[in-house]
C-alpha cells in the first residue's frame, strides 16, 4: 500500500534544521572572532617596530639587562604603580606577552617586572594600577629594589612611546534564526534567537 509523504520533497525536518542552525551559529562565531583578531593594528611607528624586530625575549632581558643596553624593545603588561619624580615618571609593570597589535594578552602568566622611565608627567589616576600598557624604548640597564623582603632586579626601559590601552569592550550580536522545536533556551515556534556571537574590540588611547 502506498503511503504518502508527510512533507514535501526538499523540506527540512526539525532535527536537520537545528543542526543547520548550529553550523551557521558556529560559523558566525568564528568569523566574528577572526575579524576582531585579524584587524589588530600597531600603535607604534614602523621605525620603532623595525628596530625592535630582533629584540631579546623578556626572559633573556630580565636575566641580563646590562647585556642589552641600547637595544630597542617593545614590552608591555599590567601597571603595578606609577610614580612621578622631579625629572621623570616611573611606571612599574608586570610583563605579559603581547598580541600582533602589541597589546598585552589576557593571560594569567607573567614574565616578571620591569621599570619604564618616561619624560613628562603621567597622571597616576590615568596610568593606574591594573591598567594595561605597552612601552617602546631603549634598554637602560637594571636597577635593584626590594619587593617585600626580596631583592629584585628590574630591567629598565627608557620610554620613546607609551601606549595605554582601554579596557576591552565586548559586543553581543544576536542574529535571527527561524524554525520550530526545542533549542538551548526552550521551545520556540516560528522565529527564535540563536546563540550569541561575542566580538572583542580592543581600543587604545593616544598619547
Amino acid at each position: 500500500m502506498f503511503t504518502p509523504a508527510t512533507h514535501a520533497p526538499g523540506a527540512v525536518d526539525g532535527r536537520s534544521l537545528r543542526a543547520l542552525i548550529r553550523i551557521v551559529a558556529w560559523a558566525l562565531l568564528l568569523a566574528g572572532l577572526a575579524a576582531s583578531g585579524g584587524c589588530a593594528t600597531s600603535p607604534f611607528s614602523k621605525e620603532l617596530t623595525q628596530k625592535a624586530r630582533s629584540q631579546p625575549s623578556f626572559g633573556s632581558l630580565r636575566a641580563n639587562p646590562d647585556g642589552y643596553k641600547g637595544s630597542t624593545v617593545i614590552v608591555g603588561g599590567t601597571i603595578i604603580k606609577t610614580v612621578n619624580l622631579s625629572d621623570h615618571t616611573e611606571i612599574e609593570v608586570l610583563q605579559k606577552q603581547l598580541d600582533s597589535g602589541y597589546e598585552p594578552k589576557e593571560i594569567d602568566t607573567a614574565g616578571g617586572r620591569f621599570l619604564a622611565r618616561c619624560q613628562g608627567f603621567f597622571d597616576p589616576e590615568i596610568y593606574k594600577a591594573g591598567s594595561e600598557v605597552t612601552v617602546a624604548g631603549e634598554v637602560e640597564g637594571k636597577e635593584e629594589r626590594p619587593v617585600g623582603e626580596v631583592s629584585y632586579i628590574y630591567p629598565v626601559i627608557s620610554c620613546q612611546k607609551v601606549q595605554l590601552w582601554y579596557e576591552r569592550r565586548y559586543t553581543y550580536d544576536y542574529p535571527p534564526y527561524y524554525g520550530y522545536g526545542p533549542y538551548w533556551h526552550g521551545w520556540y515556534g516560528g522565529a527564535f534567537i540563536g546563540p550569541r556571537v561575542i566580538v572583542v574590540k580592543p581600543q587604545h588611547k593616544k598619547r
